[in-house]
């Protein structure tokens, strides 16, 4: 695969994601079926993602020469929807942090496929990323479920690691229906912090939007 080839392919994958106003650079997100106008991600050609079998144990070789060609780019590759071992891949392959942009971190008696575990997310924190808690229905049920699932985050990779994803379309489930409940989410976040303070982690930071 040609330069050229990978820059078109890395130039198309980052066309509207949701959220990439709020980097530096832009996002791709490798390995998922395509699903907005303006997003590529084609499934199984450049990783493994977490709701398929594995094919390429992590990253495909095309994947890592995606991989650097948007770091080349100044490209921020996005690891949502990603298998844990794409993840370690991309991280390995990256000269940059990588982030999740979606993603619901999981607990006790949740088993869904697509949800985040203490290794995931602290792989992607240990690189420098950013991992957006995604107030979906997987494992939340209510507004109150989704600000204990960040603080849960929080207290394993640190508040200043954990964005909140805020796009209300295209979501399973959704518990943040609004965007007027933000303030009742703070309301929530900070009701919990004050009663739980984090375990090992400073509390200095507060979560961002993403």
């Amino acid at each position: 695969m040609t330069r050229k080839a990978i820059s078109a392919l890395a130039y198309s994958a980052v066309s509207k994601l949701p959220g990439s106003a709020s980097t530096e650079g832009v996002v791709v997100t490798p390995g998922r079926g395509s699903d907005r106008p303006g997003q590529v991600h084609p499934v199984n050609q450049i990783s493994d993602v977490q709701t398929e079998s594995p094919v390429h144990g992590g990253l495909s070789r095309f994947g890592r020469e995606a991989v650097a060609e948007c770091d080349r780019l100044g490209i921020v590759e996005d690891c949502a929807h990603a298998s844990f071992d794409t993840t370690m891949a991309v991280l390995e392959a990256s000269e940059q942090p990588v982030i999740i942009s979606h993603g619901q971190f999981g607990h006790l008696g949740a088993a869904q496929a697509r949800l985040l575990t203490p290794a995931h997310v602290t792989v992607v924190d240990s690189g420098g990323g950013l991992v957006g808690a995604w107030p979906a229905g997987l494992a939340s049920r209510s507004l109150a479920d989704f600000a204990t699932e960040i603080i849960r985050l929080a207290e394993v990779v640190g508040p200043g690691r954990v964005g909140i994803r805020t796009d209300l379309d295209g979501n399973y489930r959704i518990v943040l229906t609004s965007y007027q409940q933000l303030a009742d989410l703070a309301g929530l976040l900070y009701d919990a912090g004050s009663q739980r303070p984090m375990s090992g982690r400073s509390s200095a930071a507060t979560p961002q939007t993403c």
